[in-house]
């Protein structure tokens, strides 16, 4: 194998696992990494016994501050066994330039969600010089990409491999604000729904940095290993901090044992994807986000689904200039490009008194199975799709 491979790890156990000779290690703490349970004194405890195991040992600094908490995150920063560490992986500038002004550790720039593109890697292979011996490039640089950049830049690429897809960030936090959900581990995880499509189960995370969510999948590029080679990769990551320690443990074994291609995938993550990997779908998504199934066409148009509780009510915005009246039949055109063609038997406003028509506005009717928000509504004589 030509790329060597790099685990995020929290205990002993998982440590044992792997090769010092071919594996790296990545350790963080709860402190100063978005995703750690580890404290500051665990993970420094876990740093050392990996690097007199023979381990290269990289620490993930890899939260974002704010003016207020920058000297909190530095000092702790500070109290790290500094000896046993080879490299900071840092995604925040701010926190890289202290590192870069008052250590002489290598820094790993995390640039998975911010300035990405060429121009920018460059920029920072400039400002940083050497200190800079890894960038670790965002999951959303395709086959091709991967290639390119390798092969322009002088500093070695990291890409996750096998773990989450992060795909939001807020520093703010949006699930405790609900008192049903319970802290476990100093952090809450709840899944979510999308209110423009059937797509549902995206597991939400809310910690002390902020919250987060992933794809309903995760990412998996292992049985693609050839190209993962060719691509220039100098590490490949696995980070399963969000798994118990059994898939680690299956996925070092098979590894071990050579097994690659399709027959990996299935053994260890058969649902998973592999992301923009092998093609570019931006075009795509990009059309999903302007999915023409929820555009207004003002033709016969009369609003949308902004509420659906289900065997209670529908909660419709009038937009259009025609009145909505009981008896009406109109046409729904769903997110997904489902149509239903219904009857309205029941108009209401929002205090329960029964309306024979609507103009602008919200109104309730009855709850229809299999009508979502964000669905369109039209007279039924609109041929709007």
């Amino acid at each position: 194998m030509q790329v060597r491979l790099s685990y995020a790890i929290e205990n002993e156990e998982q440590l044992k696992l792997l090769n010092p000779k071919v594996d790296e290690v990545i350790i963080a703490c709860k402190e100063l990494s978005r995703f750690s349970h580890l404290n500051l004194e665990e993970a420094s405890q876990l740093i050392k016994i990996a690097k007199d195991s023979g381990f290269n040992v990289f620490f993930d600094f890899d939260v974002l501050s704010t003016e207020s908490d920058f000297k909190f995150l530095t000092n702790e920063f500070l109290k790290l066994p500094f000896q046993f560490i080879t490299a900071i992986r840092v995604q925040d500038l701010g926190i890289a330039e202290f590192i870069k002004s008052t250590t002489d550790l290598d820094l790993h720039l995390i640039t998975e969600t911010g300035n990405h593109n060429l121009i920018g890697l460059k920029a920072y292979e400039s400002y940083f010089g050497k200190r800079v011996t890894r960038f670790v490039v965002s999951s959303e640089l395709n086959y091709e990409l991967l290639k390119s950049y390798s092969q322009e830049l002088n500093t070695p690429l990291e890409a996750l491999g096998f773990g989450r897809l992060l795909i939001f960030y807020t520093p703010r936090k949006l699930v405790s604000h609900y008192d049903r959900f319970e802290w476990i581990n100093e952090q809450i995880e709840v899944s979510a729904s999308s209110e423009e499509s059937p797509h549902k189960g995206f597991p939400v995370l809310e910690n002390k940095h902020g919250t987060f969510m992933y794809h309903i999948k995760e990412l998996f590029l292992f049985d693609k290993m050839d190209l993962l080679i060719e691509s220039g990769l100098f590490s490949v990551r696995v980070d399963l901090r969000h798994r118990d320690g059994k898939l680690l443990e299956l996925f070092v074994n098979n590894i071990k044992l050579g097994l690659t291609g399709p027959e990996l995938k299935k053994k260890i993550a058969p649902k998973s994807i592999r992301g923009y990997f092998l093609t570019n779908k931006s075009d795509v998504l990009f059309k999903k986000l302007k999915n023409y199934r929820i555009q207004r066409k003002d033709s016969h148009y009369l609003g949308e689904v902004i509420d659906a509780s289900k065997d209670n009510y529908l909660a419709i915005e009038l937009k259009g200039s025609a009145d909505l009246k009981v008896g009406d039949e109109i046409t729904i055109y769903n997110p997904d490009g489902k149509i239903k063609d219904v009857r309205i038997e029941i108009l209401k406003d929002f205090s329960g008194n029964s309306l024979e028509e609507k103009k602008m506005g919200l109104v309730l009717t009855k709850y229809l199975s299999g009508v979502w928000v964000k669905a369109q509504l039209y007279q039924k004589s609109a041929q709007n799709f």
